[in-house]
């Protein structure tokens, strides 16, 4: 059953990560702001985005490999713990049930029961909280607030009082299951601790929870699968919220004092002041027409990522040298 259950979910993480692949090489440039602590960072894409989830999906599907090959052992001729005087050829039941080998201690084939269930469930636990992550990422990108992305709507429903509404009731179920998975992982850990070696009736129990983990993660990777081959991407909507830490990278490349920059909050607030004096006013004109002159290279692809003015280029590195030069001198 251990088999079957590895099988079945990396088949299912395989069936995501083909949607996932397709879905996030459409969307390679399709820019986005990045974020660190809830707040927007540096720029980034959605193929981008996707490809982290990718990397992650990867590794779980590499670990449910490993644990195949350590569960792909027959306890079968262990009896009640200590053997059996019949001739067994355990071997030859072994690999007539398909397992690599038979587990040779017959006493350690039946005392740590639950144990290869909990390594199973503990990798469904993980599955799901990568999952659950995933969901909370489509649930607020989803929001009239971000508009970022569109769910297809065949895996949304209406409120019950409010039918204009689209949830995500798929996205919540899956980061629901999560928690409920983990804490059957916790229970499984401990079901065995205190017994003395040998077979002791409570690890029964380890069954139940083991198929009640494999029904609640069943179908998750599948149904995100299906979700991620109808999501529409707002590149538009995407682009439109980016930020300019990646232009304060450019000005500091060109030997501008980073430390000028520090708490800013924005291209508008370098702006104001650059110009909040007319002795800055007037440096910062003389300043831009210089970095006009001198980078219009750099200058040009600055304002066609950015969209932001020349002027205002051209004052931000006007306010990063004069607070770099004072801070020198303090």
């Amino acid at each position: 059953y251990a088999r079957d259950v590895i099988l079945s979910i990396t088949k299912e993480i395989s069936f995501l990560l083909e949607s996932l692949i397709e879905h996030g090489r459409n969307h390679i440039d399709s820019v986005m702001p990045g974020y660190t602590h809830h707040r927007k960072a540096t720029l980034t894409s959605w193929g981008h985005w996707c490809g982290s989830y990718i990397q992650g999906l990867l590794r779980d599907a590499q670990a449910f490999k490993e644990l195949f090959n350590r569960v792909n052992t027959c306890p079968l001729g262990a009896a009640a713990s200590y053997g059996t005087t019949w001739p067994l050829q355990r071997e030859v039941v072994a690999k007539l049930l398909g397992f690599d080998s038979v587990q040779e201690n017959t006493l350690d084939a039946v005392m740590p029961r639950g144990e290869a269930e909990a390594e199973v469930v503990h990798l469904l636990a993980l599955l799901l909280k990568r999952l659950s992550t995933i969901a909370q990422d489509l649930i607020l990108f989803s929001t009239d607030e971000f508009g970022f992305i569109q769910l297809p709507s065949d895996f949304t429903t209406g409120s019950s009082i409010m039918p204009q509404k689209r949830n995500p009731d798929f996205a919540e179920a899956i980061k629901g299951k999560a928690h409920v998975v983990l804490g059957y992982a916790q229970s499984l850990v401990s079901m065995n601790s205190g017994n003395l070696s040998g077979y002791n009736k409570d690890v029964q129990w380890s069954k139940y929870l083991f198929m009640d983990a494999v029904r609640e993660t069943a179908g998750a990777a599948r149904i995100m699968a299906e979700v991620f081959s109808g999501i529409q991407v707002n590149t538009e909507k995407m682009v439109s919220q980016k930020q300019y830490p990646d232009t304060i990278w450019h000005l500091v490349h060109l030997e501008y004092s980073f430390f000028g920059l520090d708490g800013l909050d924005s291209m508008a607030s370098l702006t104001t002041r650059a110009l909040a004096s007319p002795a800055a006013k007037m440096m910062a004109t003389v300043f831009g027409l210089w970095v006009i002159v001198s980078r219009p290279m750099v200058m040009t692809c600055l304002w066609r990522a950015t969209s932001i003015p020349p002027r205002s280029i051209a004052a931000a590195a006007c306010v990063s040298k004069l607070v770099g030069v004072s801070r020198v001198v303090e």
